[in-house]
């Protein structure tokens, strides 16, 4: 008999709930999901924190499972220089498909946010085994980091102080 009251089953179940929701994994055989599921754990981040800071080495994929983060390009917390904001079902940071898996964005919690940390080893080898997924994503992975060199373009342009990338 399973135990509904184990709070990995409860997030795993959650996770799928999720799944069939989030733009690119309700499209993976579901092996490939419940692959996921076994290698991530579900991690707590509180409203303010940061999650992932641009320069830092990559090394999980979060899927957003409850709550809201803001994806910027600058290290502060300046909601006018928010990229997007990110929120149930969302990936972050994909970026980890690329070599070096080095974010160029800064990911903060806008509330208390609940996630589950897909290693990128694991997330990598299921794009490369779903290649069509991982297509899509790297399409969407371009659009962003266009996005991110438009906004850095205008911010230099109106001759804001140095930014604080790195």
């Amino acid at each position: 008999m399973l135990d509904h009251t184990d709070p990995l089953r409860i997030a795993q179940h959650s996770f799928q709930d999720i799944a069939r929701q989030a733009k690119y994994l309700n499209k993976l055989p579901s092996h490939q999901v419940l692959r996921c599921i076994l290698a991530g754990a579900v991690e707590n981040f509180p409203a303010d924190s940061v999650i992932l800071s641009e320069g830092a080495e990559i090394t999980d994929i979060y899927l957003i499972l409850r709550g809201l983060a803001a994806v910027s390009i600058y290290k502060d917390a300046n909601p006018a220089l928010w990229l997007y904001v990110a929120g149930p079902g969302s990936l972050v940071d994909v970026c980890a498909l690329l070599e070096p898996p080095t974010s160029p964005v800064t990911t903060r919690a806008l509330t208390d946010l609940e996630v589950l940390a897909i290693p990128r080893g694991v997330f990598v080898d299921v794009m490369k085994e779903e290649a069509a997924v991982g297509f899509e994503i790297l399409q969407e992975l371009c659009s962003r980091l266009a996005l991110i060199n438009q906004v850095t373009l205008k911010e230099f342009s109106r001759g804001y102080p140095e930014p604080s990338r790195n």
